[in-house]
């Protein structure tokens, strides 16, 4: 029977997660991915991810300028106002 040596590292890497495994002793993967899917399907829903936050930021924007618009608007009336106002005194 052959007994293999196992090497250790000085510095555990993540000593959090690992516990005392090192770099050269790894319990699983660096690289983990569920069982069957491929690259190119992460890549796919990354995208979809991305497209949907693009989406969202841009109706926020939207509805952003549906608050600050009207606002504005009404500061601005109030300046104009006050200013003509504030002249006839």
């Amino acid at each position: 029977m052959r007994t293999e040596e196992t090497t250790t590292s000085a510095i555990p890497v993540f000593p959090l997660i690992l516990g005392p495994h090192s770099i050269a002793d790894p319990q699983w993967p660096l690289v983990l991915r569920p069982h069957g899917s491929s690259v190119l399907n992460q890549d796919v829903t990354a995208f979809k991810a991305a497209w949907r936050n693009f989406v969202r930021f841009i109706a926020g924007f939207i509805a952003a300028i549906g608050v600050i618009v009207p606002v504005a608007a009404l500061a601005g009336m109030g300046y104009v106002l006050g200013r003509k106002y504030w002249r006839k005194r």
